[in-house]
């Protein structure tokens, strides 16, 4: 394989030459696309959430030629390069902490069945995913050695925050004795609106959907007029066009219950 490599000199100083990294840090091993391309098919894969097809096209439009299957191998590399750098700013990170006073340590984990679980360690303050790994499950094995490898590297926090389940608690317990513990607001509210306010959603809930009300306003949307016949009129029409477009976003893009009220 044949490789240019650009060279960047000055006229008035013809014996100065500037050379871009060493030719093997450009490159990954048995490889021919650099580091900027897979940098940039992990951003475009994780970070705005782009398919193989998609990513395949926008870079065609730039000059390279890649399959589905290479991005998916560069994808995966990505992760891994990131993965190694984040550990490395580990002691960085920790010092970070101990310059404002200790770290708020949020975990939580998402698991579904049949699946592992992916456990998360997000500092409150800074807002840092310090930690992020996957696990067989959220049992007290699993979550204790995920929570002293984070001890091992930026000791204990000020608080750890967390959601109502028991396992984090003694989890939590047998690795930072004696810490103080708070409940996560969103799942202690989104427990309590399941428990408490379940019966009177779905009433409600029924009895909107009878009245066939958010179908109408969606039907009038497509008739009605943008422009009254002054300045308030046209306003008063607008709103309401603006207020039919939030109930279909809400149906659309519905977060469940109790935090969106979406009505098919």
């Amino acid at each position: 394989m044949e490789v240019r490599v650009r060279v960047l000199h000055c006229p008035d100083h013809p014996d100065i030459y500037v050379y871009p990294k060493p030719i093997h840090r450009l490159f990954l091993p048995g490889c021919r696309f650099d580091m900027n391309v897979m940098n940039a098919v992990g951003i475009l894969r994780w970070g705005l959430c782009l398919q193989r097809e998609e990513i395949r096209i926008l870079l065609m439009g730039r000059g390279v030629t890649i399959s589905t299957g290479k991005i998916s191998y560069l994808s995966e590399r990505f992760l891994v390069y990131f993965s190694l750098l984040h550990r490395s700013k580990y002691p960085e990170i920790a010092r970070l902490f101990e310059s404002n006073g200790g770290a708020i340590l949020h975990i939580d984990g998402t698991e579904e069945k049949g699946s592992d679980a992916v456990f998360c360690a997000k500092e409150g303050m800074t807002g840092i995913t310090v930690m992020a790994d996957t696990i067989l499950s959220e049992s007290t094995e699993h979550v204790t050695v995920f929570l002293e490898h984070y001890k091992e590297n930026f000791g204990s926090p000020l608080v750890v925050v967390r959601d109502m389940s028991h396992t984090l608690e003694r989890c939590v317990d047998e690795v930072f004795p004696d810490m103080s513990q708070q409940i996560c607001h969103f799942h202690f509210v989104k427990n309590l609106g399941t428990e408490v306010l379940r019966d009177i959603y779905f009433n409600l809930r029924r009895k909107i959907i009878n009245t066939k009300i958010v179908p109408t306003l969606v039907k009038y949307k497509k008739i009605l007029h943008r422009e009254g016949r002054n300045e308030v009129e046209t306003a008063e029409l607008l709103w309401l066009c603006l207020a039919i477009e939030h109930l279909e976003y809400s149906r659309k893009h519905s977060g469940g219950f109790p935090f969106k009220f979406g009505i098919s």
